[in-house]
């Protein structure tokens, strides 16, 4: 089956179309309406195959020059996760701060490995209990080359 990547400004009700990734679904509870409503008014997009969505994410702003990366992933993406990684790496690209920062649970292999594609480095190798479920975090950067 051939897939067609598209990518389009994301929206809330996105969110209720994806079954999320299991190791996503721990927080996800924690992540109301109001606040996917104020994450579709920051640079974010969601990434389709078809009619699925596969990918929402994009960046919070937190100070002049410095945002957090966040990102939903749906489960069972697959051999599709290479154009999932293209789009993703076209977003964060388009970043023109100084600092953009991404967390990932500490013992996801997948993530960290997520992180490096996306062109992050590991700053911070252990965040405890960082998530809302409790689980460790670490912490990966892109700096801005000009910085």
């Amino acid at each position: 089956m051939k897939s067609n990547i598209r990518v389009i400004p994301f929206q809330p009700e996105h969110t209720d179309r994806m079954r999320l990734q299991p190791r996503q679904r721990g927080w996800a509870g924690s992540v109301t309406p109001d606040t996917l409503a104020f994450l579709a008014t920051q640079p974010s997009i969601t990434v389709l195959d078809g009619g699925e969505v596969l990918m929402c994410g994009g960046w919070l702003p937190l100070w002049e020059g410095r945002a957090m990366a966040w990102s939903m992933l749906a489960e069972g993406i697959g051999t599709r996760m290479t154009g999932v990684v293209r789009a993703a790496r076209r977003m964060t690209d388009t970043f023109t701060g100084r600092r953009l920062e991404l967390d990932v649970e500490r013992d996801h292999a997948e993530a960290h490995r997520l992180a490096r594609l996306l062109g992050f480095t590991l700053e911070t190798p252990c965040m405890p209990r960082f998530y809302p479920n409790g689980a460790d975090a670490a912490m990966y950067v892109r700096i801005a080359a000009w910085a």
